[in-house]
């Protein structure tokens, strides 16, 4: 087992979507580096989306869809097995986790986990909540610091989001630049000489 490198500390002072965050990335310091596995990213969107949801946890069973602009829209090749799709995002995961020059590479590491994640669509609800607590968790132990949210910053910006998962891989500079200006926005960059051991959060404001 991973020692945590950020313990769970429920403060009234902290933000609910930090706490989160906070959590997710705790079960994802318990899982040993290279064994991350679908019934991980379960427990995630278990933990993330809220009780009153009565999808959490479930797998889609039939293609995926997003509603942008007042209509539903297929996302593309999610018509997969879900686990299937989930196991092929984490032996990719898993394989970078353990090279250890890939690893460190924080940011583009981010970015791409959560597009694939995003891409595959595993689940009937919360997809995004997973893919973002897993690029977060990515920036943490690389050093990053979180300091606003970023649920909150996609959400102000939902058509460049979808505008650029939409042309993604075929086309990557969009999400590219999409996912660069948001870790400007939302993280504070390692400073220089960090290593890669111990990932923090620090109240923002």
């Amino acid at each position: 087992m991973l020692p945590l490198s950020r313990s769970i500390h429920l403060s009234s002072e902290r933000p609910a979507w930090q706490t989160v965050l906070l959590m997710a990335g705790n079960l994802l310091d318990l899982v040993p580096v290279g064994q991350l596995v679908p019934r991980v990213l379960v427990r995630l969107n278990i933990l993330l989306v809220p009780e009153t949801n009565p999808v959490r946890g479930q797998l889609r069973d039939g293609p995926a869809f997003v509603r942008l602009g007042g209509a539903a829209h297929q996302v593309e090749g999610s018509e997969g097995d879900p686990e299937m799709l989930a196991r092929q995002v984490l032996d990719w995961l898993n394989a970078r986790l353990q090279d250890e020059a890939a690893s460190e590479a924080g940011s583009a590491l981010a970015r791409e986990a959560f597009a694939r994640l995003l891409a595959a669509h595993i689940f009937k609800d919360g997809n995004g909540r997973v893919a973002r607590a897993v690029a977060n968790w990515l920036l943490l132990r690389s050093g990053f610091v979180l300091r606003a949210d970023p649920r909150g910053y996609t959400r102000c910006r939902k058509e460049a989001y979808y505008g650029a998962l939409g042309v993604y891989p075929a086309d990557a500079a969009p999400w590219n630049a999409f996912f660069e200006d948001l870790v400007a926005a939302c993280y504070e960059p390692p400073r220089i000489g960090s290593m890669v051991a111990k990932a923090r959060f620090e109240p923002s404001g």
